[in-house]
């Protein structure tokens, strides 16, 4: 890239808007900048009557699993018991721990399986089923605390393992809609001409950034998003089906998005030399 880019970290809450400003400070000696630019609100469901269930029935699972800071946060809301001791937990990330351990203090008397922060980044659900298998943990009965949709890799490889496994949304995701000076910050970076890059934690965050993009006044062609940086492989395919050929995985720091970035500018180096086609 010929002109320092714009990441736009679709990351939602804290951890999005945390990444975002680490990116600004570690990108400021070259030039890039960051906005952050939640593809999702991440809306809990603490009174959803089928969550309340299920919560009351917590001690009858071997263990409940925590896909997300946002499921601990709206089951440690809509929990009216303390949590069993005899109810292992298994949280996919390491901030998803971090939820349990601060949101839901009793959980600290039972066992908690979570992959390591390296692990984490590169795998999420299947790193913690790497870390399940680590742990020697076989439950007979599994509750999956998600959003209303997402994957179902978990809940499969659990069932496949021969587990009796429940799920229950205790959160739902809604495309976020930027406010007025986002896009005055968005408009300000593309008429300049600098190009922006989106970092994407999700394959859903990609028809989500879509939608927010043409909602925009005026609207802002996808085609003109030529190269976007990623978490997983799954989310590059996701990427291609929409036309994205360029679409670079790499972890959630700021070091590795400069890097990637670094990349991208090196492959169009390359295409525009020649010794790469285009």
């Amino acid at each position: 890239m010929d002109r320092a880019p714009l990441v736009l970290v679709t990351r939602p809450e804290g951890p999005g808007r945390l990444l975002a400003a680490r990116l600004r400070d570690a990108g400021s000696g070259s030039g890039v900048s960051a906005l952050w630019w939640p593809a999702f609100d991440l809306v809990p469901l603490p009174d959803d009557p089928a969550l309340q269930a299920a919560l009351a029935r917590l001690a009858e699972f071997d263990l409940a699993v925590f896909v997300s800071p946002a499921a601990v946060r709206s089951c440690a809301r809509a929990l009216r018991t303390p949590w069993p001791e005899s109810t292992a937990i298994a949280a996919v990330g390491a901030g998803t721990r971090q939820a349990v351990l601060a949101c839901i203090p009793e959980a600290r008397r039972a066992r908690i399986v979570a992959p390591s922060d390296d692990a984490a980044a590169g795998g999420g659900s299947e790193a913690l089923l790497s870390a399940l298998r680590q742990a020697n943990l076989a439950p007979a009965r599994v509750l999956v605390v998600r959003a209303q949709r997402g994957r179902e890799l978990l809940a499969d490889a659990l069932a496949q393992a021969g587990a009796q496994v429940e799920q229950v949304a205790a959160y739902r995701r809604t495309v976020h809609r930027p406010d007025s000076c986002a896009w005055a910050a968005l408009r300000a970076i593309r008429d300049l001409g600098r190009p922006i890059v989106p970092f994407l934690s999700s394959s859903e965050g990609v028809d989500a950034l879509r939608e927010q993009l043409a909602a925009g006044m005026p609207p802002l062609p996808w085609s003109e998003i030529r190269a976007v940086l990623c978490l997983h492989p799954r989310i590059a395919g996701a990427l291609a089906a929409r036309g994205v050929a360029d679409a670079i995985v790499c972890e959630a720091d700021a070091a590795s998005i400069l890097d990637g970035l670094r990349r991208i500018s090196e492959i169009n180096s390359e295409i525009r030399s020649g010794t790469l086609a285009s």
